[in-house]
């Protein structure tokens, strides 16, 4: 688990927190809409106090090394990297505003615990999460998507 290890890097939602350690992520707090990218407790308010790894299976499989995570409102982002040096951005969790920057479940109050693949041109450099919008800096340019109240 987490506990013999020094995070590379955290990041803290509204109710949910993220960390990559050694390649990995770990995820804790509030999985109402699956941004904790696992089962337990996914749809509910409950608590889950204890820091527990996304499966490498859910970015691809084993060769995927998780490089960043950025934890949103109610949903959470990761990006990783593959033996073959390719950068992907990963979403999962609520998507009413788009925020996902992805089709499933798209404008509805849904749990989306599965990560899936953000399509984006160039290669990745960067990504953040605000509460209900995400960001993503590529080579060849800046991404933005999800809510635009403001």
């Amino acid at each position: 688990g987490m506990e013999e290890m020094v995070p590379e890097g955290v990041s803290a939602g509204c109710h949910h927190s993220l960390a990559v350690a050694q390649g990995r992520v770990y995820a804790w707090g509030s999985n109402s809409n699956g941004q904790l990218g696992q089962v337990r407790g996914a749809g509910f308010t409950t608590a889950n106090p204890a820091p527990a790894e996304i499966a490498r299976s859910s970015f691809g499989g084993a060769s995927a090394n998780a490089t960043h995570a950025a934890a949103g409102g109610t949903f959470s982002l990761v990006e990783t990297v593959d033996a073959a040096g390719v950068k992907k951005l990963w979403s999962f969790g609520a998507n009413r505003f788009g925020q996902l920057g992805r089709a499933v479940g798209a404008g509805l109050d849904s749990t989306n615990l599965q990560p899936g693949v953000v399509p984006l041109s160039g290669e990745l450099r960067q990504a953040a999460a605000g509460r209900h919008h995400a960001l993503a800096l590529t080579s060849l340019g800046l991404y933005s998507w999800g809510g635009n109240r403001f």
